[in-house]
């Protein structure tokens, strides 16, 4: 009953959310406005939390993820100089869209359990086995960043020019291995809880060391990948049961986020050079997080005034026959540039609409909700490796709503292919007793 009470409020500041977005439509000079929508998806958060006593459903990351982006992104705060506003197709595309997510979400997750109690103990897995492949994992991604570093001659990061060098560090077939390889991370607290002695010790530098050479690497977003996917793994191996163990998941979501906030601040400065006080690094810091944001929202604009749907799928299937096939030799493919300046990337609806113009950006929309939904109401009532990395993927494809590459990677396909290989390849069948065994073959044949 409860638990309804908080739907029906959460519900209701949706809705208001969604009428305040269409009837308002700030700009550099009315931020009250925005201020009032950034403040009701906090109030949405705060209730989805008090409701799930958790942190790690994919409505939870989507709040976060998209309704606010949404909310700041339409606002020009004359930082950069974009050359063009928001349009009101690209508004009623935005609020389609987000209420497409918003129903089908909770369609998908009908049915899974109020109350979570998931104890890590009684998992059926072999693991010593998902240990040693955890291990061999990160040892074979660790071994390709070696081998990338000599084959360039540098690392991105530590090298004068660090734009220019990290764009040709990760074109490499060494580090599509450590692309491919990024899930385990997934599954890196659940190899550290089930280990003991040097085997926890291996699995732990290994990790640090992998994360390490990510950062070196230059870009921010595979440390979030990396970042995401362990805290879903390590999210889900916490059995909230009383205030005390609430309390300390919460220290630890404040840590979590404060690593991840230090991750684009050092990346940033070091990226350009430019080293500065705490307090002009954290003006910095936000200033870049508004960039990441805004300006994808208007490249993807600049697409629907000037692109005309190839009602295809060859767009939104990328990340399939490019493992076969080379952009630049598909038939009837070419990439769409419609770029502010320095600004490369667009939101995930960006394919979609390439494809099957508004109608395919609703169906995607819709896929990726039931998707989610679906993954969220399994770890409800059940836990297993795949679920694990799934709902870590499905956090990952949200968080990346506001840039949309999961479309145009390859990764995500192998992610998910091997993690459900992985799932089958550690779960312990059932031993099957036969009649023989238990009264032996020859008293058997006495009693037939």
């Amino acid at each position: 009953m409860k638990n309804n009470v908080y739907l029906f409020f959460e519900s209701v500041l949706f809705t208001i959310f969604i009428i305040s977005y269409e009837i308002t439509f700030p700009n550099k000079d009315s931020l009250l406005s925005t201020a009032m929508l950034v403040v009701n998806v906090i109030f949405i958060i705060i209730i989805e939390i008090k409701r799930i006593k958790n942190f790690w459903s994919p409505i939870l990351f989507w709040y976060i993820f998209w309704l606010i982006p949404i909310s700041i992104g339409r606002i020009d705060l004359g930082i950069y100089i974009f050359g063009t506003t928001w349009s009101n197709e690209l508004k009623n595309i935005i609020v389609i869209n987000t209420i497409t997510f918003y129903l089908f979400f909770w369609f998908a997750s009908i049915g899974s359990k109020e109350k979570i109690n998931i104890d890590v103990k009684e998992m059926k897995i072999n693991r010593m086995l998902l240990n040693n492949i955890i291990i061999t994992i990160l040892v074979t991604a660790c071994f390709a960043y070696i081998l990338n570093t000599i084959q360039f001659g540098y690392i991105p990061q530590l090298s004068s020019n660090v734009n220019f060098l990290r764009q040709s560090f990760v074109t490499t077939g060494f580090y599509s291995i450590i692309n491919i390889s990024r899930f385990i991370f997934s599954l890196v607290p659940l190899g550290i809880y089930f280990s003991k002695g040097k085997q926890k010790t291996i699995i732990i530098i290994l990790s640090i060391l992998l994360g390490i050479f990510e950062g070196l690497t230059g870009w921010r977003g595979y440390l979030f990948q990396i970042f995401l996917f362990f805290m879903i793994g390590q999210l889900l191996l916490v059995n909230i049961k009383n205030k005390n163990e609430i309390k300390n998941n919460n220290k630890r979501i404040v840590k979590y986020s404060i690593i991840a906030v230090l991750f684009i601040a050092i990346i940033a400065i070091t990226r350009t050079k430019t080293y500065m006080s705490i307090t002009k690094a954290i003006i910095y810091t936000l200033t870049i997080l508004y960039l990441y944001i805004a300006p994808n929202f208007l490249n993807f604009q600049t697409t629907v005034f000037s692109f005309t749907p190839k009602y295809s799928m060859l767009y939104t299937t990328q990340a399939i026959w490019s493992i076969f096939i080379s952009p630049e030799k598909m038939s009837g493919f070419s990439e769409v540039n419609n770029n502010i300046g320095a600004f490369n990337v667009s939101t995930y609806l960006l394919q979609p609409y390439e494809d099957l113009g508004i109608s395919g950006t609703i169906i995607w929309t819709a896929i990726i909700a039931i998707f989610s939904g679906k993954i969220y109401k399994n770890v409800t009532k059940r836990l297993n490796v795949s679920d694990i990395t799934l709902l870590g993927i499905s956090v990952i494809i949200i968080f990346t709503m506001h840039n949309g590459f999961f479309l145009r990677s390859s990764s995500v396909i192998i992610w998910i292919i091997t993690a459900v290989m992985i799932s089958k390849l550690i779960k312990k069948k059932k031993k099957i007793i036969k009649l023989n065994d238990v009264i032996g073959e020859s008293s058997w044949k006495k009693i037939v």
